[in-house]
């Protein structure tokens, strides 16, 4: 977290680069959905984030952390865009695959990850936190059970629950930034 943190994005505006990253290990989203967020995804006044989910094709509407909940307020005091993570360079209009600035990051730190792994430590650390199987598929948009699983049908993940995993794997891949940050956002 230090490493991401830290890096000096050249070129870029409103931390553009740390925000994604910041926004993959703390939503468990898959680069593709993150990089596409749209300012229609992001309900500002309940805090929710919605994506469609390149790989099943379903939507995900997630509550946010409070971490990233002022993140996303202060991303979009600054940004016109229709993108949240807009690009210049990018002829959609928002970021694209930024293995670059991943792999600068990786030689900062020192450890090897790939945009994935972020995905696959957000579960982990929600499994770790002791969150049932449904509260995990649903933090993480899997699919539900086939068929054959009729208790998948009854079990409703209440959105208070998820928002309470969300601010505890905050809690876990922040540590101390969390609060610091929180406090820098709500004063720019």
């Amino acid at each position: 977290m230090r490493a991401i943190f830290q890096y000096e994005d050249r070129g870029q505006h409103f931390e553009t680069n740390r925000d994604f990253l910041l926004t993959i290990i703390l939503t468990g989203l898959r680069r593709e959905a993150c990089e596409s967020l749209s300012w229609e995804d992001i309900d500002l006044k309940y805090g929710f984030i919605t994506s469609i989910d390149p790989k099943n094709g379903e939507p995900r509407r997630l509550p946010m952390g409070d971490f990233l909940f002022e993140l996303m307020k202060k991303r979009r005091k600054y940004i016109q865009s229709t993108w949240v993570f807009p690009s210049t360079k990018s002829k959609l209009g928002h970021i694209v695959n930024i293995s670059k600035v991943r792999s600068k990051i990786n030689e900062l730190c020192e450890i090897q990850f790939t945009f994935h792994d972020l995905r696959r430590t957000f579960g982990s650390i929600a499994e770790s936190l002791d969150y049932g199987h449904y509260t995990i598929k649903r933090l993480l948009n899997h699919k539900k059970d086939d068929d054959t699983n009729v208790t998948a049908g009854y079990i409703q993940v209440s959105d208070n629950r998820l928002r309470e995993a969300m601010n505890e794997i905050e809690n876990i891949v922040l540590q101390g930034y969390k609060k610091e940050y929180i406090h820098k956002f709500k004063s720019q």
